[in-house]
């Protein structure tokens, strides 16, 4: 995720909170329904997973996995490592991931 990207967040999870997760728009729903997928503590270094929010995470992803709603049923592929995901290339196949472009020589 990049800074923009989390800088969205605050005020979509406020409305959220204040008014319920049923009256943001369309956009708003999907972007919540992403953070459990794309937030990497390690990567994005908010400090915000504490060991109660990683087993709330977990059990959304948990969730998403059994009974995905409708919508992103379709674009959802649990891992499987005997399984290719179409959602990623090649190389993220192969490699279960991608490449840190801030670490020299990753790519070999």
């Amino acid at each position: 995720m990049t800074p923009e990207e989390l800088e969205a967040y605050p005020p979509v999870l406020l409305r959220a909170k204040e008014d319920g997760f049923d009256k943001l728009g369309a956009a708003e729903r999907d972007m919540l329904l992403q953070l459990p997928m794309n937030y990497i503590e390690k990567r994005n270094r908010l400090k915000l997973l504490d060991g109660d929010m990683q087993s709330r995470i977990l059990e959304a992803r948990r969730m998403l996995h059994d009974d995905p709603p409708a919508i992103i049923s379709e674009l959802l592929t649990p891992y499987d490592v005997n399984r290719y995901s179409p959602m990623e290339s090649v190389q993220d196949n192969i490699l279960f991931g991608r490449i840190a472009q801030g670490v020299q020589n990753a790519q070999e």
